[in-house]
């Protein structure tokens, strides 16, 4: 087992840093590993995903229990006077030592000490960084009101998990996690979980929608009511699939594959 010691790190298709990034981990999380070449390390991440990382990005010590988690676009980690900080990714994990007003201190796997905002932390559930169960509609929607804010604006990027940069499955499993549900890395596979929905009228808020062609799923966006959408396109935007919307996409609606109903 290892656990990521930089704020981000990309799990590469090869053994080298050109390499095409197939996903990315941020700090505090966990990673099987199995394998090695040179100073590389072949690892596999929670969802099933596998790439190689630098064996300087991990630790593979006894790591700290995490507590808490970062729940703002950045959470940033002072380390001291004149040693600068880190800015933590949503989603960061962190093992908190005391509390002291809006301060908390806090320790990293890789021994690191430092101090965040309270207000940029939540307490790890027994779901850990969700519910332990998916939540029914109301509750999830109230959950991403709190969420959505934080990754809006964050630009596109091929492999992206993180509030550094997102694509667009990337994005929808990074925002699933908080309401519970946890979901494979590409869209293809998400497509095949939950309730499938085959009209555009018929979607409801926080529906999975799918946009390819024929079967071949390439894009995901997550719907927020009335035939808006919020997706990694460019950046992270709502835009809509509304003929009459000042944000519509035409060429998603003729692309629409189905949608999914994960929370019912």
């Amino acid at each position: 087992m290892a656990v990521v010691v930089r704020p981000v790190i990309g799990l590469r298709r090869d053994p080298r840093s050109q390499s095409e990034m197939v996903t990315q981990e941020v700090w505090g999380r966990q990673l099987s590993v199995i394998g090695s070449r040179g100073d590389w390390l072949q690892c596999e991440a929670r969802d099933g995903m596998r790439g190689w990382v630098p064996g300087s990005s991990v630790t593979e010590e006894d790591p700290l229990r995490p507590t808490h988690v970062v729940v703002k676009r950045f959470g940033r980690m002072a380390c001291g006077k004149g040693a600068g900080g880190l800015m933590l990714p949503m989603g960061s994990l962190v093992a908190v030592a005391g509390l002291s007003g809006r301060r908390a201190h806090v320790a990293g796997p890789d021994g690191s000490r430092g101090v965040l905002r309270t207000a940029d932390i939540a307490r790890l559930g027994r779901g850990g960084v969700g519910p332990r169960k998916a939540p029914g509609p109301q509750r999830a929607a109230a959950i991403m009101e709190r969420i959505i804010p934080e990754v809006l604006g964050t630009p596109y990027l091929w492999g992206g998990r993180s509030t550094f940069g997102f694509d667009c499955s990337g994005l929808v499993q990074t925002l699933y996690e908080f309401v519970g549900v946890r979901l494979p890395r590409d869209s293809r596979d998400q497509a095949a979980r939950g309730y499938k929905v085959r009209r555009l009228g018929s979607l409801r808020p926080l529906d999975l929608v799918f946009f390819g062609r024929g079967a071949h799923i390439d894009h995901v966006a997550v719907h927020t009511g009335d035939l808006g959408i919020l997706h990694a396109s460019g950046y992270v935007r709502f835009e809509s699939l509304d003929p009459d919307s000042p944000r519509f996409r035409g060429d998603l609606r003729r692309r629409f594959a189905w949608a999914t109903r994960l929370i019912r």
